[in-house]
C-alpha cells in the first residue's frame, strides 16, 4: 500500500512547495 500511496504524497508535497514558493515571490514583490 505504501508504494501505491507514495506517488500521491510526493505530488502533494510538490504542490505545497510550489505554493510556498509562489507566496514567497508575492511577499518579495510587495
Amino acid at each position: 500500500m505504501r508504494s501505491v500511496d507514495a506517488p500521491a504524497v510526493d505530488a502533494g508535497s510538490l504542490l505545497v512547495e510550489r505554493r510556498h514558493l509562489d507566496l514567497c515571490r508575492l511577499a518579495s514583490a510587495l
